[in-house]
């Protein structure tokens, strides 16, 4: 553990050199764009994101439902709602590949969407995705902005459950005698609230499955741990957009879900546990 321990409450986002995110989402939506909107939207943003090592291309809506499932993490896709799911609507995405980050700008939203694979300084996303939200304010004069949102998806994969409330809170999971009789193969919990006057949706899951070992071809029980927090604001057109507090707001949330210890353990640049994969 890199440094003295701290109380949650004195935790900073920069303190943590380890962490468990498989992907951000920050998504605006908006009622229309035409399509002479969209052109001019992509040609004032063409040599401000290539000039970042983002590539153009055009894609489809259903690419991009793709795109939002996050590999199949989750059953259900909250918050990520599509109106008419089968056309086949033709829009462009910038994409850098070196970072795995996708922008997908279509009629009726725009989307940034990150799947890490290395870490990914917010404060650039910020910048960029403010970007995009002032061509699209700009773009017509009575656009109307319907929501605005930050998505993240932390997945992390457990031997056991055993010592589960040593990491996570028990207002998250909370297994009692349960967990001694070893039977508990899915758990699901759904809740919405409001924080700082933005509203959030919290998706907490944990699922029982089988690990392979490629080598040995042994296989072996693991559970696969999911914390999805989504905090959004569907006032928009009266409010400010601030990307910032709400990302402020969002590692509030995710702080109050984990154990003291365990966020101090994550102050370690490669922080590893006996009791988590390496995913």
């Amino acid at each position: 553990m890199e440094g003295s321990k701290k109380l949650k409450s004195e935790i900073k986002r920069e303190d943590l050199k380890s962490n468990f995110l498989k992907q951000a989402i920050l998504r605006l939506d908006y009622d229309m764009l035409f399509e002479e909107n969209k052109e001019n939207i992509i040609k004032n943003l063409n040599t401000y994101l290539i000039k970042k090592d983002y590539k153009m291309n055009s894609r489809t809506i259903s690419e991009v439902n793709i795109n939002f499932n996050i590999s199949n993490l989750q059953d259900k896709n909250q918050n990520i709602d599509f109106n008419n799911q089968n056309q086949q609507e033709e829009f462009i995405s910038f994409i850098n590949k070196s970072q795995n980050i996708t922008i997908d700008i279509t009629k009726n939203f725009a989307s940034l969407t990150i799947n890490y694979t290395q870490n990914v300084d917010f404060d650039i996303i910020a910048e960029i995705f403010n970007k995009i939200a002032e061509e699209i304010k700009s773009a017509r004069e009575d656009i109307r902005l319907n929501r605005i949102g930050i998505r993240k998806v932390n997945l992390y994969i457990f031997k056991t459950l055993e010592n589960i409330n040593e990491y996570f809170e028990e207002t998250l999971f909370n297994f009692n005698e349960l967990i001694e009789k070893n039977k508990i193969s899915i758990k699901q919990q759904l809740e919405s609230y409001i924080y700082d006057n933005y509203k959030v949706n919290q998706n907490s899951e944990i699922q029982k499955g089988i690990l392979v070992d490629n080598l040995t071809m042994q296989e072996e029980e693991r559970y696969r741990i999911i914390l999805d927090l989504d905090i959004y604001d569907d006032q928009i057109q009266e409010n400010e957009i601030d990307i910032e507090k709400m990302n402020a707001n969002l590692f509030e949330l995710y702080k109050a879900n984990l154990k003291e210890e365990f966020l101090n353990n994550l102050k370690s640049e490669n922080y590893k546990s006996e009791e988590i994969l390496k995913v």
